[in-house]
């Protein structure tokens, strides 16, 4: 299956939920790789614990980064690629894809903290960007204006982002199985597509026993 169908299921479920002016939440967080111990067999693995093992994971994650909309915690968008890598590498990309919904505003932390993207959002998308400055932030148009303008409740509604990935995980996993990063990342665009899914059919059942209730009272 190809990585771009991936996307396309994507935007389709988030079409589905009809979401428009919505205030964007944006991180990124690892799905763990159990190739070393597939390859290279349970004796080996077993050998291999503690810090050893630590790095030889670390050498083999999948960077799995996404914008939410708050209200409906439905995942909007992704950009999945090998780890480590630096969530502000891929915010523009990720914030343009967003723009489908018609944002309204963004959160995201303080690794986010930059021009680039400040002014992508502010200029291209015409919303919203609350993000933290870096200690020591001294440059930048939009950068120095947040120190005026930045909303501290506005910025915590980030936090509802590392509620996604926290059902996530627990609901589909957090270990991609593929030997390739090619087939890891479409394991974790996967997950995202799955997610959405679920979440969509917990709103349904949600509203159906509403609905029940109402009819029975």
């Amino acid at each position: 299956m190809s990585s771009v169908l991936f996307d396309v299921l994507l935007r389709r479920t988030v079409e589905l939920c009809e979401i428009h002016g919505a205030w964007i939440a944006i991180d990124g967080t690892g799905h763990s790789s159990c190739y070393a111990s597939v390859y290279c067999g349970y004796g080996y693995a077993q050998r291999n614990t503690g810090a050893e093992r630590q790095q030889r994971q670390q050498k083999h994650y999948t960077r799995n980064q996404i914008a939410v909309d708050i209200t409906s915690q439905v995942i909007i968008a992704h950009r999945v690629a090998r780890g480590p890598r630096h969530e502000a590498k891929d915010a523009v990309s990720l914030i343009r894809k967003t723009k489908t919904v018609h944002p309204v505003g963004y959160s995201m932390d303080k690794a986010y903290d930059s021009e680039k993207i400040r002014r992508a959002v502010v200029e291209e998308v015409r919303a919203a960007c609350m993000i933290p400055l870096k200690r020591g932030a001294k440059s930048g148009t939009y950068r120095l204006g947040m120190r005026e303008e930045f909303d501290e409740d506005l910025y915590h509604r980030r936090n509802l982002v590392e509620t996604v990935f926290s059902v996530e995980k627990r609901v589909f996993g957090d270990v991609n199985h593929s030997r390739s990063d090619r087939l890891r990342n479409k394991e974790s665009k996967l997950r995202n597509v799955c997610y959405n899914v679920y979440r969509g059919m917990c709103v349904i059942m949600s509203i159906g026993m509403l609905r029940w209730l109402l009819e029975w009272w």
